[in-house]
């Protein structure tokens, strides 16, 4: 078992945990939209596919403390990098957030963590350039109190919001995992009428449909990556 994040949009926590609960997840805890949970690596394919309320999945690769930038440099180095990246692997750091830390500069952060990787896999692989010319593989990066957090995101370019139904853009349009969350969130029974009388262009009812029918929110959108595609 590992631990996961599931992020969601701030203040709607409880259904992504309420998802998580019901398909037999150990919540850890939940805070500023990010919900902590157990899973195991098999599992990845099915949270990404079947999670309606959460935005992005994201497997823990490592924690430690870091106060200063040696501790983050040595905290990720010490990291086991080549089980998971191929030598041709890219690995952008692309989310940084610092709280309550004494390492605050994002841009700073971001380079010492690639710098640390890149050392990392070049002494592993021997060799002196990495080609970063394969798969993907995004890094999140969290200090909170000086605890580091270092993540590597499983969903892939496109959020899990990103269903493939939506063909063109309307004003306003809300976004699908939201919409999701408010019915969780509403505890409304399938065999229901649910009515939306402000529909816009009928996401919630849409989103509903959906879950009543047992299909799984991201299956009509081919273009999802996975970790490692």
């Amino acid at each position: 078992m590992m631990e996961f994040i599931a992020t969601c949009t701030l203040g709607l926590e409880g259904a992504p945990a309420r998802e998580l609960k019901n398909i037999g997840y150990r919540i850890i805890d939940s805070e500023n939209g990010r919900i902590r949970f157990m899973a195991t690596v098999e599992d990845i394919p099915k949270l990404n596919i079947w999670m309606r309320s959460a935005e992005r999945i994201l497997m823990v690769f490592g924690r430690f403390k870091a106060e200063t930038f040696d501790d983050l440099f040595e905290g990720v180095f010490s990291l086991s990098w080549n089980d998971l990246i191929p030598r041709e692997g890219k690995f952008p750091v692309v989310k940084v957030r610092s709280v309550r830390s004494k390492l605050f500069s994002i841009s700073s952060i971001q380079s010492v963590v690639k710098k640390a990787i890149v050392e990392k896999l070049s002494y592993r692989h021997r060799i002196r350039t990495l080609p970063e010319t394969g798969p993907e593989y995004p890094i999140h990066v969290y200090l909170k109190d000086n605890a580091v957090t270092i993540a590597v995101d499983t969903t892939g370019k496109n959020g899990l919001h990103k269903r493939g139904y939506r063909k063109k853009a309307v004003e306003a349009p809300l976004r699908e995992t939201i919409a999701a969350s408010l019915v969780i969130l509403s505890h409304w029974r399938y065999e229901e009428t649910l009515i939306d009388p402000f529909c816009g262009s009928g996401t919630i009812c849409i989103e509903a449909g959906m879950m009543a029918c047992n299909i799984a929110p991201v299956l009509r959108d081919i273009s999802v990556q996975r970790i490692g595609e």
